[in-house]
């Protein structure tokens, strides 16, 4: 007998624990501008992206401690094939450097690593956050969830929040760490949306429930970013 597969449409769509935060980071997305109220049925979340060639995932072991991330200013950071963003100090006197591999994530594309809230964070050459290149033996879910949350919030507690005109303002995600979405400069917005959306195709459970509402519209008011 043939089988007859469902429509597309008819798919079932999973909603992560604190569903109330995902209808509010979905609803920042295309409707941020238009002020449209938070959809009753969110798309699903877009797979994050792949890790680039060469850039094997190595598990976590005695060999890669939280040390070999740790960082006091961008400096102490530099980028490794196999590890991504990892301290230079640790780098250098764990003998990794002899047996790392070549291109990965530390090839081509790859920008000046940062230290962020004590961390070393993975860049491109555009500036943007490499997150398939920060912290990368971490291949328990849970401590790539909590890694995404943690950067979320360090990224966002340093924001500038200053701006010129409106489009120099964006909105970003609710639930991914202990705040419910907002606005704030447009370059950090930018990186937490993709924080948010690499959170959510993960399916981390968010980290506080929010309730929902309709999407901000960012503004720029008198110098600072704010909602409308």
């Amino acid at each position: 007998m043939k089988r007859e597969l469902p429509s597309r449409g008819s798919a079932r769509s999973e909603v992560p624990r604190g569903g109330c935060c995902a209808l509010v980071f979905l609803s920042l997305g295309a409707a941020t501008l238009a002020g449209s109220p938070v959809l009753a049925t969110p798309p699903p979340a877009e797979p994050p992206t792949p890790d680039p060639p060469g850039a094997e995932r190595s598990k976590t072991s005695p060999e890669v401690p939280a040390a070999a991330y740790a960082c006091r200013e961008d400096g102490d950071c530099q980028n490794s094939c196999a590890l991504g963003a990892v301290s230079r100090s640790w780098y250098r006197e764990s003998g990794f450097a002899r047996r790392d591999c070549r291109d990965g994530c530390a090839g081509p594309g790859t920008g000046s690593p940062v230290c962020i809230g004590g961390r070393c964070v993975a860049m491109d050459r555009r500036g943007h956050v490499r997150l398939g290149c920060t912290e990368k033996a971490r291949s328990d879910p849970k401590d790539v969830c909590r890694l995404h949350s943690t950067l979320f919030a360090a990224l966002l507690a340093r924001a500038a929040n200053t701006c010129k005109r409106d489009q120099d303002c964006g909105t970003y995600p609710a639930g991914i760490a202990e705040d419910c979405g907002g606005v704030t400069g447009e370059k950090t917005a930018f990186e937490l949306r993709a924080i948010g959306e690499a959170f959510v195709a993960r399916r981390c459970d968010f980290v506080i429930d929010c309730a929902p509402r309709e999407a901000p519209v960012p503004a720029c008011s008198r110098g600072h970013c704010a909602e409308r």
